[in-house]
């Protein structure tokens, strides 16, 4: 009997309309489903506020159009003054913003301590695509030991004593400006980054603020070229967060020609300093669990 309706359905002319009926019916259900879910996991974060957002695409198109224009933080500054100081972005997931360094802290600190907040498997892989697991890629007791391992030097204390060496900084670009020529008007834009750079390069990986020459540690520090290879990687980072897939740097796109050369030259100017602060870390043992 079951072989005849078999048969049947087999040789039946309506059986093609069947299949693409049956089909379609099936696609229709599955995102029908994955909406229902979808809303339902995220329902709590509708009573939040949001900027204006597609139906479809959400606040996909205008993330998109300020990252490309490289004034994504603008925007997210724009909507902190219209929106308050936590409001959602709804892109592929929903992006809670924060803007209270308060609120910062006892929804991200605390929160990772105690569990409440885990970053997901996607926030993970962007921010450890850099090539190592990095403090904020990683969750639970992953995290607290690099965030202890950070934690001595943020502090008054522990800050106090760089003072010196901020203060050398500073006077560097005094005295640059005071022999440049005469002018109306100073860009401070490029100021600025010059004296951020080299005091964060020195706190974080030692390069001498005032050094112009290679050492035993690694090459000097080229401002220009940092700051060109922190942006590009920085760049990256944000099209991932938008939507953009981690393989597509090894597509031939000048967008990826770029981030691979600015990888290389920031694995130059870091890697041999902490290939050595490894070696010295050897030798001196800490335990951070």
């Amino acid at each position: 009997m079951f072989q005849e309706i078999a048969a049947q359905i087999a040789f039946s002319p309506s059986f093609p309309y069947l299949s693409t009926a049956l089909g379609i019916t099936s696609i229709a259900g599955l995102l029908g489903w994955r909406w229902w879910q979808r809303k339902n996991i995220y329902k709590s974060l509708e009573s939040l506020p949001c900027p204006p957002k597609h139906w479809l695409l959400g606040n996909v198109p205008q993330v998109l159009a300020a990252v490309k224009q490289k004034k994504y933080f603008q925007l997210l500054f724009d909507w902190s003054k219209q929106l308050g100081p936590i409001y959602v972005l709804w892109i592929d997931r929903p992006r809670l913003i924060l803007s209270q360094p308060k609120v910062i802290e006892n929804t991200i600190v605390n929160g990772i301590k105690d569990g409440s907040l885990v970053r997901s498997e996607r926030m993970r892989q962007i921010w450890n695509d850099i090539g190592v697991p990095i403090m904020i890629g990683e969750n639970g007791t992953e995290w607290q030991w690099r965030r202890k391992a950070w934690n001595p030097e943020f502090n008054s204390s522990g800050l106090s004593k760089y003072f010196e060496i901020i203060n050398q900084a500073c006077e560097q670009v005094i005295a640059r400006l005071q022999q440049d020529a005469p002018q109306t008007e100073v860009m401070v834009d490029s100021v600025f980054v010059e004296l951020t750079m080299r005091v964060i390069f020195y706190l974080v990986i030692g390069i001498p603020v005032e050094g112009k020459s290679s050492s035993s540690e690694g090459p000097p520090l080229d401002i220009l070229k940092a700051h060109e290879a922190m942006s590009i990687w920085g760049y990256r980072v944000l099209r991932l967060f938008s939507g953009e897939k981690i393989w597509m740097k090894y597509l031939p796109t000048k967008a990826s020609r770029d981030y691979w050369r600015a990888m290389a030259y920031l694995e130059g100017l870091i890697g041999p300093r902490v290939d050595k602060a490894l070696k010295m870390r050897e030798k001196n043992p800490t335990n951070w669990t």
